[in-house]
């Protein structure tokens, strides 16, 4: 039977180890097109060409356009100027612009943030700046610049929110946005605020268009799944008890909670889960009792409530989408139930030990690490299979003759968990 165990988790391991390489290689087949997203260019000549975007970061968006007509083909690289506009299908968008950066002028992809009776544009070089541009074609920069002033002999730095100023100046025409303009803290959302409540005030007939994603601060998802893999649990030198269990195969249920961060970035998740298993580990063997050799058979259970919280990491783009999560993983032993029962025979003497109590801990805290992917599953929900290795251990106290004793306790698993979010 031990063989048998033994054989059994040495292909279960190496099932895993395939598995990891599986994973493997889709993450580095999927991470070229981890951020590319259906999207468009607009060329020079007003040919529109749909593919996908390569969608990064704000300094990365204003200085160039990765484009690939599909998920397959070379990528073509369009710097400003090159292409009059690209746009994230249902999302940011993008127009070549001139600016004008310490009397030199420069291009760069703008965002196109707000269409209306003025146009208000972002980019990103060295930090963020916000241009305002009228229907007449005159273009202003907003600017919160530092200035240097000396008081009591002491030099100060201070914010001269010379923006509110222009802010009133292009918006003259509706003084009933001044208090909006004064409180307004030079960002997007702000910005994006007066400039449509300007539109609204002065235009009925043009809509205003707001192209900016306004993606939520928050998302959170639940899932409700079952995990099913090898456990093992040891235990410190013990007379009374075997030191090592299992391995053995451990069912579990439970939910798990998804928190995202769409605006900060939704590639990045937060997990945290609850389950319930049942833990069953039975051992026989022969130990040496007060050195005569025994025939010992134990068993030990608990309930048991698992608890995880975990960083993931999922690349967003795919059929298939490969993803890697490590975190922290709590066992809160509800009870245990634990019986030993040894028959020692010397000299035609047969002794008995029965014991039902041991040093067990009721927690026992570690990792849980591993590779993972989602998929598409009951339409537009998303589905995960995760393999997961879960390590986790406490510390039993007991007063020895001339000092305390800590006895390890230590709990392992590997195997599948899988599951659905709502």
């Amino acid at each position: 039977m031990n063989l048998f165990l033994h054989l059994t988790k040495l292909k279960f391991i190496s099932v895993s180890i395939s598995v990891l390489f599986l994973f493997n290689f889709i993450s580095s087949e999927a991470y070229a097109q981890a951020s590319f997203r259906p999207g468009y260019v607009l060329t020079n000549n007003n040919d529109t060409i749909k593919g996908f975007i390569d969608f990064r970061n704000n300094d990365k968006n204003s200085k160039k356009c990765v484009f690939r007509k599909d998920l397959k083909t070379e990528v073509q690289t369009y710097s400003p100027g090159e292409i009059k506009e690209y746009r994230i299908s249902n999302g940011k968008y993008f127009v070549s612009r001139e600016v004008v950066i310490k009397e030199r002028k420069e291009q760069f992809f703008l965002e196109y943030m707000v269409d209306g009776i003025t146009d208000l544009y972002y980019y990103w070089n060295e930090g963020p700046h916000y241009m305002i541009e009228k229907k007449n074609g005159e273009i202003f920069e907003l600017t919160n610049e530092e200035k240097s002033v000396i008081i009591d002999g002491k030099e100060h730095l201070h914010k001269t929110h010379s923006y509110t100023g222009w802010l009133k100046v292009i918006f003259q025409d509706c003084p009933q946005i001044f208090p909006m303009i004064d409180k307004a803290p030079l960002e997007n959302k702000s910005l994006i605020q007066i400039t449509k409540k300007y539109h609204e005030y002065v235009c009925d007939d043009d809509k205003c268009i707001i192209y900016e994603n306004t993606l939520p601060f928050l998302k959170v998802k639940i899932a409700p799944f079952v995990s099913v893999g090898y456990s093992t649990f040891k235990i410190g030198s013990d007379q009374e008890f075997p030191s090592s269990y299992g391995p053995k195969v451990i069912p579990s249920a439970g939910f798990l909670l998804k928190i995202n961060f769409p605006k900060w970035n939704e590639k990045f998740a937060i997990l945290f889960g609850n389950e319930f298993q049942s833990i069953r580990f039975q051992k026989k063997d022969n130990p040496l009792l007060l050195n005569t050799p025994a025939v010992r058979e134990a068993s030990i259970s608990s309930s048991d409530i698992k608890t995880t919280f975990a960083l993931k990491y999922t690349y967003p783009q795919g059929k298939i989408r490969p993803s890697f999560q490590v975190g922290y993983c709590n066992h809160s032993l509800l009870n245990w139930e634990v019986k030993s029962h040894a028959e020692a025979t010397y000299n035609g003497y047969t002794r008995i030990y029965d014991y039902s109590k041991g040093t067990f801990v009721k927690s026992l805290k570690g990792v849980s690490i591993g590779p993972g992917c989602e998929f598409k599953a009951l339409g537009n929900k998303i589905g995960f299979i995760d393999l997961l290795y879960q390590y986790t251990m406490g510390k039993y106290t007991t007063q020895g003759i001339n000092a305390r004793v800590m006895i390890d306790n230590k709990l392992s698993w590997l195997g599948f968990s899988g599951g659905i979010y709502f």
